[in-house]
């Protein structure tokens, strides 16, 4: 009786002393999840607080066709490193997500991020686009363009990296409630679509890019901290055209002078993907092309591309070179008993350039007398004349022999590519 006594007396001082424990822990909680950053699972930066770019108004008239745009993306050059302006940034992102807004009157939550994000690489961090106040909210500090390059490209060492990277993250998760089984299709149509109206923006802008389609998924996740449920679907590099900027990238000591490759085509039907994706190819390495042809000015190629030719394949002077260059495609056979065409190739060989042809343009190499002994590749109905004028046909789909480079055709560019930087490299 003494016990329940003593109990009875000591419990209520306890119960009030364990609420006020209670009390204050909630207390601390409530404050805890007031002050805890929103949960996009990105990183926030060390110091201060997350800064916000109210990027301009965008404009809706460039005074370019979509004809005009479309032609402009045939003939891209590289993105210079030179910083973007807020307004160019901005017309971009618009481009790609910030048109698809509600119209007025519609219900819209502005802060709301739409299933696919749009992650912007800038020198002074990487930011989050927000389309409904159309501004950047920091998710990141330090320039990442470098190392998200690098695994964009797929490469070693990355090209030009340009003055702005556009990485389109998203989860299937989200489209599978309206799209089912469907879901993950949906999101890569659409971002393919917002891909695509953000590189007919940037060239109407008088803005050139790179595109990266096939990249490393997990070094680009990595770089931008991306959350775990969020994949990249796309990467672009955007910028000014490395012809105008003016933070073009200068050889570093004791690499001398940057290469020179010389890219020889039919006025008429060369291979589209050939020419344009080795020049692309070459450039992102820092090698100087220039297009020479039979005539000065526009050519043609076999599916409709249009490349501007600088320069007469009669006034090639090869000692100025250290690659060339013939591109492949139906138009290449006038150029296989062009005289002028066949002693280009020969001047080459005897001064030890990289002589690269792909495609059915080997056969140039044939007559001109220059692959007796070498291994030697083409498309295969190119194979017995290659033969004949003494050359060992593999069947690979690149050969490199020395400085002599053949390939079979526009399926296999980037390797073609690789094979000419390796045997420049060896000059």
């Amino acid at each position: 009786m003494k016990g329940r006594t003593i109990l009875t007396a000591c419990r209520g001082p306890f119960l009030r002393s364990t609420r006020l424990i209670l009390v204050v822990l909630l207390s601390l909680a409530s404050l805890g999840s007031e002050q805890a950053p929103p949960s996009e699972g990105r990183r926030a930066p060390r110091t201060g607080r997350a800064r916000t770019i109210q990027l301009p108004k965008p404009s809706q008239s460039t005074g370019v066709s979509v004809e005009q745009a479309l032609l402009r993306l045939l003939n891209l050059t590289p993105p210079a490193e030179q910083r973007l302006q807020p307004e160019q940034i901005g017309q971009l992102l618009w481009a790609g997500q910030g048109v698809a807004l509600p119209q007025a009157g519609e219900k819209a939550a502005i802060d709301q991020l739409p299933a696919i994000r749009l992650y912007v690489a800038l020198p002074d961090g990487l930011y989050l686009y927000y389309p409904g106040p159309h501004a950047l909210q920091q998710a990141g500090e330090g320039d990442v363009r470098a190392s998200l390059a690098t695994a964009a490209l797929n490469q070693p060492t990355a090209g030009p990296i340009g003055g702005c990277q556009i990485v389109l993250a998203g989860a299937s998760r989200d489209f599978s409630a309206r799209f089912g089984t469907k879901g993950r299709n949906a999101m890569l149509l659409q971002a393919g679509q917002m891909a695509q109206s953000i590189q007919l923006e940037a060239v109407c802008r008088d803005l050139t890019f790179v595109a990266a389609g096939n990249f490393d998924a997990g070094a680009v996740r990595r770089t931008c901290r991306l959350p775990r449920e969020l994949e990249p679907l796309y990467v672009l590099m955007v910028g000014v055209p490395a012809s105008r900027g003016t933070d073009v990238v200068q050889p570093q000591p004791g690499q001398g002078p940057p290469k020179r490759a010389v890219l020889i085509v039919p006025q008429n039907g060369f291979q589209d993907q050939e020419l344009f994706d080795t020049k692309r190819g070459l450039e992102l390495a820092s090698v100087q092309t220039v297009i020479a042809s039979t005539r000065i000015g526009p050519v043609t190629g076999a599916a409709g591309g249009v490349a501007e030719a600088e320069l007469l394949v009669n006034r090639v002077a090869v000692e100025n070179f250290d690659a060339i260059v013939f591109i492949g495609g139906p138009g290449t056979v006038s150029l296989v008993n062009n005289r002028i065409v066949l002693d280009l190739a020969q001047r080459a060989a005897n001064l030890r350039r990289v002589i690269a042809a792909s495609g059915n343009a080997p056969t140039i190499l044939a007559n001109a007398g220059i692959i007796s002994g070498a291994r030697v590749t083409s498309l295969l109905a190119q194979r017995d004349m290659l033969l004949l004028a003494g050359g060992i046909w593999t069947g690979a789909p690149v050969e490199k022999d020395g400085p002599l480079v053949t390939s079979a055709g526009p399926q296999v560019v980037p390797q073609f590519v690789m094979a000419i930087l390796d045997a420049l490299s060896g000059q």
